[in-house]
């Protein structure tokens, strides 16, 4: 875990540019530095306003942003409705810096530092707004409003505008509701640690033959919800769902610390009932007339299924990749669905991926009881035969290009997913056949990965017995 002093790697770091607006009046433009631009496909140069200072009126301004660069929505706002967040500046701070000339990038973070009241982020490479710990304030008023700009107020109540679209938040209440969401984790650990207790012991007490204890609920809404949760109770609401995943979320090292072995069978169940949700769309997915697309987005989601069906640690899947030009990810004439390595020997692994409705046979037998592969299965291996070829008389110009490639092509593994498995015996024998002689292509039906996840499911539903 890094620490506060560890410098921010390339990708999160900016700039704050000053932008003169009128006297007393000025902007903080957020500039991506080059490697930040670079992931997120922009040209040098980009920007957006975050700050805005307006010593007149006394009034600090952040404009909260996105500042992943691999988000898709890098350099817009941060929240779905709320577009600025306005805090009071103190009369002695505004003097002085009345009087600053010339007012420079460093004075709007030093005000930025003493202004911002706290619970918000000050560090404009995280974007500014609201700490994560605090977000359901920022919901809350989103739920409750279509304001677009919220208002800090020491002396004004906490109220929706009648025209404008502002909301004025009282600083006692903004105070109110983060003790009262601390109050909320606080209650949260303890429910969860005497939770677990209660479920292990009468867990052990019920294979020793010895009568089990009461969990006691309690009093409290969030007590009752955990204890609920845990002895699997009905249904949450969305809003207890999400109390539930924020309290083990902001626990997890705690529990994991002291109740392991609880955490571990926790953590298996949420995995068996994650498996049986991915089973399910997928089925769901089976049924729908979809394209190549549509299967790479999937995969693209649910990585995991990949590393499952081809039986080595997969890591750094890039879709879309490029094995034929100067860099991966664009600019060749071969493109893979997925380029991905071995995570121990950074092998390479190609990925194409069809449709189950892609044919796999012809119709009519080749000759007596024997049918051949359509024109689609085979060109599809040929296809990735020469997206390896290529990859491999690529490769040293690709990794001179970009240093931090660790990729190898001592053996490229061909992934084929493709079709669905024939329902005849002859043509099973067929299919057979032709896919145990393509030797250099691993090909599986899309059937066939269905199988294998419920052959998982299988598994870890007897472990958990």
């Amino acid at each position: 875990m890094s620490k506060p002093t560890d410098p921010k790697p390339e990708e999160r770091q900016g700039d704050i540019e000053l932008k003169v607006i009128k006297n007393n009046q000025f902007d903080g433009i957020y500039k991506p530095r080059k490697k930040m631009a670079e992931l997120a496909g922009l040209k040098l140069g980009i920007s957006a306003k975050m700050i805005h200072v307006n010593l007149s009126k006394q009034t600090l301004t952040i404009y909260p942003l996105v500042t992943w660069p691999d988000h898709t929505d890098f350099l817009k706002s941060k929240y779905k409705k709320i577009e600025r967040i306005c805090f009071p500046i103190e009369e002695s701070l505004c003097d002085f810096f009345r009087k600053k000339s010339p007012f420079e990038a460093d004075d709007l973070l030093m005000l930025l530092r003493d202004v911002l009241l706290p619970g918000f982020t000050q560090d404009p490479d995280y974007g500014l707004g609201i700490a994560r710990e605090f977000k359901d304030v920022i919901d809350a008023i989103e739920e409750h409003s279509d304001c677009i700009e919220i208002r800090f107020s020491e002396a004004d109540e906490t109220s929706i505008g009648d025209k404008t679209k502002v909301f004025t938040l009282n600083i006692d209440d903004y105070e109110e509701a983060k003790r009262k969401i601390r109050n909320i984790t606080s209650l949260g650990q303890k429910a969860a640690a005497e939770v677990k207790d209660g479920t292990i012991y009468n867990l052990l007490a019920s294979r020793l033959g010895k009568p089990p204890t009461t969990i006691a609920t309690g009093r409290s809404p969030v007590r009752r919800l955990i204890t609920a949760a845990a002895q699997g109770k009905p249904p949450l609401t969305a809003g207890d769902q999400d109390s539930v995943i924020n309290i083990l979320k902001t626990n997890s090292k705690q529990i994991a610390e002291t109740k392991p072995e609880a955490l571990a069978k926790l953590q298996d169940e949420i995995e068996l009932v994650t498996l049986e949700v991915l089973i399910k769309r997928y089925e769901e997915q089976l049924l729908k007339n979809t394209v190549e697309s549509d299967w790479q987005r999937f995969f693209e989601a649910n990585k995991f299924i990949l590393t499952m069906a081809f039986g080595y640690p997969i890591i750094e899947i890039l879709e879309q990749a490029s094995v034929g030009g100067g860099q991966l990810t664009g600019g060749g004439s071969k493109f893979a669905d997925f380029i991905s390595k071995n995570s121990q020997t950074n092998n390479a692994a190609i990925f194409e991926i069809k449709t189950p409705k892609t044919p796999l046979l012809n119709k009519t037998a080749f000759r007596g009881k024997v049918f051949s592969a359509t024109t689609e299965f085979s060109g599809s291996i040929v296809q990735i035969l020469d997206q390896k070829y290529q990859l491999g008389k690529s490769l040293p110009y690709l990794k001179s290009n970009d240093r931090n490639l660790n990729l190898e092509a001592y053996a490229v593994h061909c992934c084929l997913i493709i079709g669905t498995t024939p329902t005849g015996l002859d043509e099973q024998k067929s299919f057979e056949l032709f896919r145990r002689n393509s030797r250099e292509v691993e090909i599986i039906t899309f059937d066939e990965l269905l199988g294998k996840l419920k052959q998982l499911h299988s598994f870890l539903s007897s472990k958990s017995k």
